[in-house]
C-alpha cells in the first residue's frame, strides 16, 4: 500500500513540475474577441491614442506580447514577440530570461490611417485592464517617392 501512495505522490509531483514549466514562465491565457475589444475600448478612451484619431477614424490592430523583466518594481528591460509565438500560452522554452521577475504582457499595435502615418503600442498588464505604456511611432510622411516623369 505503502508503494502505491508512493507511486501517485511521485506521478503527482511530476505532473505539477511539468504544468509549471519546471520554475519557469507558467502559462499565459490566450487573447479571446472579448479581451481584444475591451483592451481596443480602453486604449481608444487613452488620450494619446484618440488624439491621433481626430484626423481619422481609419485604423487596424495588430495583438503581439511584450515581455518586461523586472527589478525593484522597475523595468529593466523588455522585448516584443509576435502573437503567434505563445499563442497557445505557453511561451517558447528556449527563451533566458534576465530577471527572475518576469511579466509577458498582451500589446496591442495600432496602424492609423491608410496608408498607416503613425504606429502606436499599447501595453497592458498582465490582467489586461490598466495601459502600462503607450508608444507612438511616426510613419513615413508621405507614401514615398514619385517617379520622375519621362521627359522625351
Amino acid at each position: 500500500m505503502n508503494r502505491v501512495i508512493w507511486l501517485i505522490m511521485s506521478l503527482l509531483v511530476v505532473a505539477s513540475l511539468l504544468a509549471g514549466g519546471c520554475g519557469g514562465q507558467q502559462a499565459i491565457p490566450p487573447l479571446t474577441v472579448v479581451d481584444e475589444e475591451h483592451m481596443i475600448t480602453i486604449a481608444l478612451g487613452d488620450p494619446e491614442v484618440s488624439k491621433w484619431l481626430e484626423e481619422t477614424e481609419i485604423y487596424t490592430v495588430y495583438e503581439r506580447w511584450v515581455v518586461i523583466a523586472w527589478e525593484k518594481s522597475k523595468a529593466v528591460g523588455w522585448y516584443r514577440m509576435d502573437y503567434e509565438d505563445i499563442k497557445d500560452g505557453t511561451p517558447p522554452a528556449d527563451i533566458t530570461y534576465v530577471t527572475d521577475d518576469v511579466t509577458i504582457n498582451p500589446e496591442l499595435y495600432f496602424h492609423i490611417g491608410d496608408p498607416a502615418r503613425m504606429f502606436i503600442s499599447v501595453v497592458f498588464d498582465s490582467d489586461r485592464e490598466k495601459i502600462l505604456s503607450v508608444e507612438p511611432q511616426p510613419g513615413r510622411p508621405s507614401a514615398g517617392p514619385e517617379p520622375a516623369e519621362n521627359n522625351e
